[in-house]
């Protein structure tokens, strides 16, 4: 195929994922769902006890949830929830589509079903925020973030290079967002919550070094969480799945690769 066709054959894989011919309520619900959940997380109105140290900073969200009792472990993981939400339900839009065309259910059984996946979704989601969350509470994030923050960076940016670039990595992408199938012909609640939890596993798979490298960075650091979002739509929506998170591992091996070898480019 020549690489005129290939960029035409692009054009229209991409304009039939995000374009539709009338706009369904289902991507309308989940977009205002997602901006309700960033103004959340950028308003400050989620209920964080109280830091000696910015949010955004390396290991301060994760030294709040393990230095404040149980309370502290709730909240961290309610905004870690949130947080992820809000930044895998754009990369979800396509496959909350697929899901409300093929399904034979209209009305509001479809959307109770959507809302059941996604809620089923974001709790996958939720529950792995317990990793740091542990990991925290035996090494302590912020102190080895302050002594060996290039070290950590640099080093989860080759991981995450080398990462992007294996088998495992692309056949839980591919199961993540990239299919659509129905026991039966509808997306009952029971059914949406069962998908929800069977694509959250497989997007945790798929992302996690990533998401370690949101850690190391700064949790709730607003740049990398914009930057991440749109690593993790880009790498799920068509046609470029594979050949974006080829990109995103050169990308994030050469900029492990520099901070390695120049420690002072980390703010």
């Amino acid at each position: 195929m020549s690489t005129h066709a290939r960029l035409r054959e692009y054009r229209d894989r991409l304009t039939d994922a995000v374009v539709p011919d009338r706009v369904p309520p289902a991507p309308v619900g989940v977009t205002l769902v997602t901006l309700a959940l960033w103004t959340a997380i950028l308003g400050g109105f989620l209920p964080l006890p109280a830091t000696d140290g910015p949010m955004s900073a390396p290991g301060v969200f994760e030294a709040m949830g393990t230095s404040s009792g149980l309370a502290g472990a709730l909240a961290y993981l309610l905004a870690w929830g949130t947080m992820m939400s809000a930044m895998m339900y754009p990369a979800m839009l396509p496959l909350v589509r697929r899901y409300t065309r093929e399904s034979a259910t209209d009305g509001w059984g479809a959307g109770a079903g959507v809302a059941a996946l996604l809620v089923a979704y974001s709790s996958v989601w939720t529950a792995a925020g317990i990793v740091p969350l542990l990991v925290d509470a035996v090494v302590g994030i912020r102190g080895l973030a302050a002594a060996q923050g290039p070290l950590l960076v640099g080093g989860l940016g080759l991981f995450v290079a080398w990462y992007q670039r294996t088998d495992h990595k692309r056949s839980a992408l591919r199961a993540c967002c990239g299919s659509v199938s129905f026991d039966g012909d509808t997306l009952s609640v029971e059914q949406g919550a069962r998908k929800g939890i069977e694509h959250g596993i497989e997007c945790v798979r798929a992302t996690w070094p990533l998401f370690a490298l949101l850690v190391v960075a700064g949790s709730m650091n607003p740049v990398v969480m914009l930057g991440l979002t749109l690593v993790v739509a880009a790498e799920r929506f068509p046609p470029w799945e594979e050949e974006m998170a080829t990109a995103v591992g050169v990308a994030a091996g050469v900029g492990g690769l520099a901070v390695l070898l120049v420690p002072g480019l980390l703010p």
